[in-house]
């Protein structure tokens, strides 16, 4: 039940009630504040479910193409006719090329995401008060935490990438 006080227009704000060491400053300040936080935060977790989002769809295509990839190169010296042979290694070049294409792609719209959230941090910090911040529990984790979340997302399609080309030059020499 919200028993905050109702404002000027009878209305009482939505979402929980302030915890007791936000009650500093007058009940406007505490609200604007609550809820700063409440959007900020809100807008950094759709960011970071985006992210989750690419990153599992990336991971899947990555798997399809890995397999693609796989029986493509385990049936090229079994090839019974020289037509075969060449759409055999076509495919050992088109396969790592679109995953490639895919492992940039996705390396942008993580990076894009991350920029995002970066940018949400800044405004928080902008528009909060220190002091007032330190009221509540940071709006992303703290800063090692962050680092390392962030990680993952970045370094696993760069690393994909390095495979893809690895694969892509070496599909050549076949």
């Amino acid at each position: 039940m919200n028993s905050q006080r109702p404002d000027s227009h009878g209305q009482r704000p939505a979402g929980p009630e302030a915890p007791a060491a936000l009650a500093v400053g007058p009940p406007a300040e505490r609200l604007a504040l609550e809820r700063c936080y409440t959007i900020i935060r809100g807008q950094i977790e759709h960011e970071d479910d985006l992210m989750n989002s690419r990153l599992n769809w990336f991971i899947t295509s990555q798997s399809f193409l890995f397999t693609a990839y796989a029986i493509t190169a385990g049936n090229i010296q079994q090839a019974g006719t020289i037509t075969s042979h060449e759409r055999l290694k076509s495919l050992l070049f088109i396969i790592p090329l679109m995953a490639v294409a895919i492992s940039a792609v996705i390396c942008f719209g993580i990076t894009a995401g991350v920029l995002a959230m970066r940018t949400l941090r800044h405004q928080y910090r902008n528009y909060v008060d220190e002091s007032a911040a330190q009221l509540l529990p940071p709006v992303q984790g703290y800063r090692t935490t962050q680092i390392l979340g962030i990680s993952v997302p970045l370094i696993l399609p760069a690393l994909f990438l390095l495979v893809w080309l690895f694969l892509l030059v070496k599909g050549f020499r076949l």
